[in-house]
């Protein structure tokens, strides 16, 4: 199935979702499980359109296309990379705030301000760790670089090194999918597109490391 084909399948069933939830809402039908309904639904549609504006900016129509992507300049890394991660803070206030407004904390609960501060605290003491994780992976690399690894010779020692960071990489790739699949079903509206920009840059960096180590073999 092409990858279009499958992000209009996920938008339709978000919308189912989200209408089966407002009718149990309506209804009064077993209100906490509509909640969880509205959110999946949410974030379902949230992640297909911002699926569908990724494979439209690159062109993408068949799988075999996501290798023909090519990765942004450094500093545009760099920056786009900084961008996503601080939009983690209007998107934490408002994924709390629109929770409070949905009536999904008791009438008693605290401020939404104190895990909203507690998380925002959290991100920005996150931006040095990852500054230095792209300084570290944009040492020695040229970008842009396509999506797919260069073949050249066989040394060992340089192999086992192209080996490590395809690990590290991928290893962080799949972490980042498990909080994009975790924020789908939360339908946590702004984290879905920043983890979709992250995962992208995280491919940028991958391949731009490995190549530069494949050049020099």
């Amino acid at each position: 199935m092409k990858p279009k084909n499958i992000t209009l399948a996920l938008l339709s069933i978000g919308a189912v979702l989200i209408f089966c939830s407002l009718y149990g809402k309506h209804i009064n039908y077993m209100p906490t499980f509509d909640k969880h309904l509205f959110d999946l639904g949410n974030g379902l549609i949230t992640f297909s359109l911002t699926m569908m504006l990724y494979l439209f900016i690159h062109h993408i129509d068949e799988k075999e296309d996501f290798h023909k992507i090519y990765s942004l300049k450094k500093w545009m890394i760099i920056i786009s990379t900084n961008v996503f991660w601080l939009l983690l803070i209007p998107g934490t206030y408002l994924y709390y705030a629109l929770r409070a407004k949905r009536g999904y904390f008791p009438l008693n609960a605290d401020t939404i301000m104190i895990p909203f501060s507690e998380q925002v605290i959290c991100i920005l003491l996150m931006l040095l760790p990852l500054n230095a994780l792209l300084f570290l992976s944009l040492k020695k690399t040229s970008h842009p670089t396509q999506f797919s690894v260069e073949r050249a010779g066989t040394a060992r020692k340089k192999s086992y090194f192209a080996f490590f960071w395809r690990v590290f990489y991928d290893v962080l790739i799949i972490i980042h999918c498990g909080f994009l699949i975790f924020f789908v079903f939360d339908g946590n509206h702004v984290a879905i597109v920043v983890c979709i920009g992250l995962i992208h840059n995280l491919f940028s960096l991958k391949f731009g490391k490995i190549n530069s180590i494949m050049r020099q073999i």
